[in-house]
C-alpha cells in the first residue's frame, strides 16, 4: 500500500481529512446503481479501518476467527480505497474511476465483518467498563478526604471518559445497567460532568 498509518497519523484526525473521506464515501454511495444494495457506513468506522490494518494490537483484544476476517477486510478496503486515492490525485476526479465496484463490494464486506466484530466487542465491553467505573467510584470514595487536586481531576477526566464510552457504545441501556451496578454496591452515581 502507498499510505502507511505513520504518514496517516496526523490526517486520521484532521477535519479536512475526514471531509474528504464523508465526501468520497457519499460519492460512492450516491453513484451506486439500485441494483447493488450497499451497508451504510459511519466515515468512523471506515476510519477504523487503518487502526485495524496497522496497529492490530489497539485493535483487538483477542485473536479469533471474528479478528482475523476483519483484519482481512479491512486490509482489502484500504487497498481498494488506495486506489482510487492513487486515481483522484493523478486524474483530479472520480469520474471514470472503473474501480468503484471493487471499492464498494471492499466496504459491503468490511462493514459486515465489523458490525460482527463489534457486536461481540459490545458484549465483552460492557462488563470491563462498569469494573472500571465501580473501582475508580470506590477509590473516589475512599479517597474523598486529603486527596490532592491533581489526583481529583484526573480520577474525574478518567470518570468522563468512561461515561462517554459508554454513552457512544452502549447507550442508555449501558448506563442503567452501570447505575444498577452501582446501586447494588450502595455506590452513587458520580456524575464527573
Amino acid at each position: 500500500m502507498t499510505y502507511r498509518l505513520d504518514s496517516f497519523k496526523r490526517y486520521i484526525r484532521d477535519v479536512e481529512m475526514i471531509r474528504a473521506l464523508k465526501r468520497c464515501l457519499r460519492h460512492v454511495l450516491a453513484n451506486t446503481p439500485a441494483s447493488i444494495q450497499i451497508n451504510p457506513v459511519n466515515v468512523r468506522v471506515f476510519v477504523a479501518s487503518y487502526l485495524i490494518v496497522y496497529k492490530t494490537e489497539s485493535a483487538f483484544n483477542r485473536d479469533g476467527d471474528l479478528e482475523r476476517n476483519l483484519f482481512a477486510r479491512a486490509e482489502s478496503l484500504l487497498l481498494a480505497f488506495d486506489t482510487i486515492v492513487d486515481y483522484v490525485a493523478h486524474k483530479g476526479t472520480f469520474e471514470g474511476a472503473p474501480f468503484l465496484t471493487s471499492f464498494r463490494t471492499s466496504l459491503n464486506n468490511y462493514v459486515t465483518a465489523y458490525e460482527a466484530w463489534d457486536a461481540v466487542e459490545r458484549i465483552l465491553l460492557k462488563p470491563r467498563i462498569n469494573k472500571a467505573i465501580i473501582a475508580l467510584t470506590e477509590a473516589w470514595l475512599a479517597t474523598d478526604r486529603g486527596i490532592d487536586d491533581d489526583l481529583r481531576s484526573e480520577m474525574m477526566t478518567e470518570l468522563r471518559r468512561l461515561r462517554e464510552h459508554i454513552t457512544q457504545r452502549l447507550g442508555p441501556e449501558g448506563h442503567r445497567e452501570l447505575e444498577e451496578q452501582l446501586a447494588a454496591r450502595s455506590l452513587p452515581v458520580i456524575d464527573p460532568a
